[in-house]
Protein backbone atom coordinates (compact mmCIF):
# COMPACT_ATOMS: atom_id res chain seq x y z
CA UNK A 1 0.00 0.00 0.00
CA UNK A 2 1.50 3.37 -1.06
CA UNK A 3 2.14 6.49 1.96
CA UNK A 4 0.20 9.05 1.74
CA UNK A 5 2.43 11.55 1.57
CA UNK A 6 -0.23 13.85 3.45
CA UNK A 7 -0.01 11.49 6.57
CA UNK A 8 3.96 12.02 5.93
CA UNK A 9 5.55 13.60 9.46
CA UNK A 10 8.64 15.86 9.20
CA UNK A 11 10.65 17.04 12.10
CA UNK A 12 11.15 21.05 12.62
CA UNK A 13 14.78 21.04 10.67
CA UNK A 14 12.88 19.50 7.55
CA UNK A 15 9.86 21.82 7.82
CA UNK A 16 12.32 24.79 8.12
CA UNK A 17 13.90 23.91 5.01
CA UNK A 18 10.40 23.54 2.86
CA UNK A 19 9.60 27.03 4.10
CA UNK A 20 12.96 28.78 3.79
CA UNK A 21 12.95 29.64 7.73
CA UNK A 22 15.01 28.72 10.87
CA UNK A 23 13.91 25.73 12.34
CA UNK A 24 13.26 28.18 15.62
CA UNK A 25 11.22 29.97 13.74
CA UNK A 26 9.16 26.92 12.88
CA UNK A 27 8.75 26.03 16.72
CA UNK A 28 7.60 29.15 17.31
CA UNK A 29 4.76 28.98 14.88
CA UNK A 30 3.85 25.80 16.42
CA UNK A 31 3.71 27.12 19.71
CA UNK A 32 1.71 30.05 18.47
CA UNK A 33 -0.55 27.49 17.21
CA UNK A 34 -0.12 28.52 13.53
CA UNK A 35 0.93 25.20 12.81
CA UNK A 36 -0.08 22.20 13.65
CA UNK A 37 2.10 19.57 15.58
CA UNK A 38 2.61 16.36 17.73
CA UNK A 39 4.90 16.48 20.47
CA UNK A 40 6.30 13.24 21.56
CA UNK A 41 8.02 12.21 24.74
CA UNK A 42 7.55 13.55 28.24
CA UNK A 43 10.49 15.40 29.22
CA UNK A 44 10.15 17.48 31.80
CA UNK A 45 12.85 20.19 30.67
CA UNK A 46 13.03 19.33 27.04
CA UNK A 47 10.80 17.60 25.00
CA UNK A 48 11.77 15.63 21.92
CA UNK A 49 10.54 14.75 18.72
CA UNK A 50 8.51 17.65 17.55
CA UNK A 51 6.71 16.15 14.80
CA UNK A 52 4.51 18.00 11.83
CA UNK A 53 2.22 16.89 9.79
CA UNK A 54 2.80 17.32 6.11
CA UNK A 55 -0.98 18.39 5.43
CA UNK A 56 -0.43 21.25 8.32
CA UNK A 57 2.83 22.89 6.56
CA UNK A 58 0.99 22.83 3.04
CA UNK A 59 -2.22 24.30 4.90
CA UNK A 60 0.13 27.08 6.41
CA UNK A 61 1.42 27.66 2.98
CA UNK A 62 -1.93 28.23 1.56
CA UNK A 63 -3.01 30.57 4.34
CA UNK A 64 0.09 32.62 3.78
CA UNK A 65 -0.22 33.03 0.21
CA UNK A 66 -4.05 33.89 0.68
CA UNK A 67 -2.65 36.86 3.36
Amino acid sequence: MPADSSAELLDAIQVAAILKLHPQTVRRLVREKRITAHRLGTGAVRRRGLRIPRAAVDNFLSDSAAA
